[in-house]
């Protein structure tokens, strides 16, 4: 059994395919596989890929009809059999230590559950090292304070490929197939409540490409998924409020749904009037209820509870009235 499965969903991204695939290939640990899932690619890049499984018997290749980059990594995930599962988008890249690294850390450090490494940045021909202030201390967290942290961590940065998690961990949670971006985020936090012994290492070997032409998010945003995805960002957050309850989580978990609210909220816009007013009703009542309001009580929270009320009521209020006149100016 291999040490690490090492997951590579693709899509459209044969540019910089062949130099993600060798950078893996390059690793001075040598116990891997990698299970590249080709998610209906049409740029040749599933050509590139059987070319590799050729030349090396540990890329696993998979071909798919265009699924989205959840359902790709949950059929990878399937089929995994390392001791430790890992990430790589396929136009991003990695060190040559990338894999020896963590395996130190883990030697190190017996019985870790999740390994969150830092990363650097690829603007162009600019390579930006990105370290996270608890991975440049290397600290070693375990029980109830891991989760906190690590909900907080992903509450903050929600990256899949920064992540190295013990098979164990993985067992039974998957990535939504109905959601199509921010898909680490949920996948992360149900890791984050199986995390007993969390370890930050500074480790910037894995190279995210910024600037790209094309990526494994294949299929865009749809009213449905974005809802479904709000809906488990209220969950997550009530569980972070009851039981991992410290100032740290509050504050990231909070920002981090507030930021999807704005922008859920944003994208409804284009929905007519019926459907707007719909979903203004859903995000009155998550904040009725205190999902988003920081200071638990108090006249102030009252205050932007009424704020909120009567500034979204007068907006569609106005897009009604839009609406109506509408086809009379035209």
């Amino acid at each position: 059994m291999p040490k690490f499965s090492i997951i590579i969903p693709v899509y459209n991204v044969a540019p910089y395919l062949r130099e993600c695939l060798d950078s893996v290939l390059a690793q001075t640990f040598t116990d891997w596989e990698a299970i590249c899932v080709d998610d209906g690619s049409t740029d040749g890049s599933g050509v590139i890929l059987d070319e590799y499984a050729i030349k090396d018997s540990r890329f696993k290749i998979l071909h798919q009809p265009n699924a989205g980059v959840s359902t790709a990594r949950n059929v990878a995930l399937d089929i995994a059999k390392g001791s430790w599962i890992g990430f790589v988008d396929g136009d991003d890249r990695v060190g040559v230590r990338w894999l020896s690294t963590v395996v130190r850390a883990i030697n190190e450090h017996a019985g870790v559950d999740v390994v969150r490494t830092s990363w650097s940045i690829l603007e162009g021909d600019l390579l930006v090292p990105n370290v996270d202030m608890l991975c440049k201390r290397g600290v070693e967290i375990t029980g109830c304070e891991a989760k906190r942290n690590l909900f907080s961590q992903v509450a903050r940065c929600a990256f899949s490929v920064i992540h190295f998690i013990r098979r164990e961990c993985v067992r039974n949670v998957r990535y939504e197939p109905a959601i199509h971006f921010r898909e680490d985020a949920l996948f992360l936090f149900n890791i984050a409540l199986r995390c007993e012994h969390l370890l930050y290492i500074d480790d910037c070997n894995y190279v995210y490409r910024r600037s790209r032409d094309g990526n494994s998010h294949s299929i865009g945003r749809s009213y449905g998924g974005t809802y479904f995805l709000f809906q488990e960002y209220l969950k997550f957050w009530a569980f972070a409020s009851q039981w991992l309850l410290n100032q740290q989580c509050v504050k990231y978990s909070t920002l981090w749904m507030t930021k999807n609210l704005v922008e859920w909220y944003r994208f409804c816009q284009n929905l007519d009037c019926r459907m707007s007013w719909k979903v203004w009703l859903i995000t009155w009542r998550a904040v009725r209820v205190g999902a988003f309001n920081p200071f638990r009580s108090g006249r102030f929270a009252h205050l932007i509870r009424a704020l909120l009320y009567l500034c979204n009521l007068l907006y569609y209020c106005i897009q009604a009235f839009q609406e109506a006149v509408r086809p009379a100016i035209l």
